[in-house]
């Protein structure tokens, strides 16, 4: 049995990983956030998924139609680097990944 001493201990480090798992639901809406503004721009409706390294400023886009996000002439790509711009205030490395198969079907 616990004393009440290993409890409180205990109760301290169930409230730093419910903290932690809080601030790291926020990061991945901060980041989400710019992504879900372009798709609903671009009518967009896409399985994907991403990674951004905040050290290198890249984000990497993981998709089986790399054509559609990046658009005629680049136009779409460049819309997203503005927009990524105005939500972090620095320029944002866009790239993009293509998967070939399926991956994430319906």
């Amino acid at each position: 049995m616990l004393s009440s001493k290993q409890m409180k201990k205990g109760r301290k480090y169930m409230d730093w990983q419910e903290i932690r798992g809080n601030i790291l639901e926020e990061i991945r809406e901060i980041q989400e956030k710019p992504l879900r503004q372009y798709l609903t721009e671009r009518n967009i409706n896409d399985n994907f998924f991403y990674k951004y390294e905040n050290i290198n400023r890249e984000l990497t886009i993981f998709t089986n139609r790399p054509g559609i996000w990046i658009g005629r002439g680049g136009e779409g790509v460049n819309r997203l680097k503005e927009i990524l711009s105005k939500q972090f205030d620095y320029e944002v490395e866009v790239s993009f990944m293509e998967i070939k198969g399926r991956f994430m079907s319906h």
